[in-house]
């Protein structure tokens, strides 16, 4: 038994270019909530995993930085 396939067609998709993000400002704003909770010392694992995240060793980078800024240490730093 055969059946036919569909009619394919080729398509692009072409999305709006965002506006450039100040990635460590807006991560020191975002992570000023947790601050407070977070000890001084304290060992914090940071887990990475994503695909198609521009800028993503920066983002883990500011992270990381604001964390150790705020007196912790980030396990597993690379």
């Amino acid at each position: 038994m055969t059946f036919p396939f569909p009619r394919m067609m080729r398509v692009r998709q072409n999305f709006p270019r965002s506006a450039p993000v100040d990635i460590a400002a807006t991560l020191q704003v975002q992570l000023q909530s947790i601050q407070p909770g977070i000890a001084n010392g304290a060992e914090i694992a940071v887990g990475v995993g994503s695909r198609g995240i521009t800028n993503l060793p920066a983002i883990v980078s500011a992270v990381v930085a604001e964390l150790e800024g705020g007196g912790a240490r980030a396990l597993n730093k690379a």
